[in-house]
């Protein structure tokens, strides 16, 4: 499996992608919408593909023109029928086109070698990201001196939660002036609004794993498997630390002292 050399770049390009497809399709219809998408897919590869300097198998790039059709008929008839089997259309051509944009040619299969290839496009998109996330596990284990203090800051602040929500529901229940705080501060358009940030949040972070699955599949494909099983070889679990550190309690205290000290002010 190829070696992305820059897998923080890969990454960006898919969360782009992933917020651009969070103001396209969010709450919108299809529409031209699908034949943008469709055209920054094609760009992320390509400049991607460039910047990594894979070798791409131009003879393969005529999916290219019948992938950009169908995206287009996706604004140009709006029949629910027509829009699924250009859907279909646009899934497939591209999922041929990452498994031959490096490596094979894709007129010496037979039917059933298309389904084969489809599965295992499938397949890689969804579960390739899983070596992202053990390079950056292991990343994080290497840099785990200069980020201790951080990771037990974000531990304090998580431990912390809990128990600063046991504290503002008690101290409300005795203060009806705090009380009415609490419920303006629950009232922000921020906290309205959650489901549907939450919504657009899970669109953005779906789309970030399948566009990095996709690009990190493809690109890879241009080295035989017998040479990256090192690149696919997940680390050991993490080892979990279960004391409360001085770090970690002394978060705790100081989160629920200014707590207390916010309800004397009121």
């Amino acid at each position: 499996m190829l070696r992305i050399g820059s897998t923080p770049r890969l990454v960006l390009i898919a969360l782009v992608l992933g917020l651009v497809a969070n103001l396209l399709f969010y709450n919108k219809p299809l529409g031209i919408s699908g034949f943008i998408f469709t055209l920054l897919l094609l760009i992320g590869l390509l400049s991607l593909g460039w910047l990594e300097k894979v070798k791409i198998m131009y003879r393969n790039l005529w999916l290219v023109i019948p992938l950009l059709f169908f995206s287009i008929m996706l604004f140009i008839r709006a029949n629910t029928l027509l829009t699924f089997l250009n859907v279909l259309a646009v899934l497939t051509l591209f999922g041929f086109l990452l498994f031959f944009y490096a490596a094979g040619q894709i007129e010496r299969l037979n039917f059933l070698d298309y389904l084969v290839v489809l599965t295992i496009t499938g397949i890689g998109t969804l579960f390739r990201p899983v070596i992202i996330v053990s390079q950056a596990t292991s990343f994080a284990m290497v840099q785990k001196k200069n980020l201790g203090l951080a990771v037990k800051l974000a531990r304090g602040i998580f431990i912390a939660i809990p128990v600063l929500l046991v504290f503002t529901v008690l101290l409300a229940s005795a203060d009806t002036v705090f009380a009415r705080y609490v419920d303006d501060f629950s009232r922000l358009k921020t906290f309205q609004n959650f489901p549907n940030l939450m919504a657009q949040l899970s669109l953005i972070l779906l789309v970030t794993w399948l566009t990095s699955g996709a690009f990190l599949f493809s690109l890879s494909r241009t080295q035989g498997m017998e040479q990256g099983n090192a690149a696919t070889a997940l680390p050991g679990l993490v080892p979990i630390n279960r004391r409360l550190g001085f770090v970690e309690g002394a978060t705790v205290l100081m989160l629920v002292d200014l707590l207390f000290i916010a309800f004397a002010w009121i």
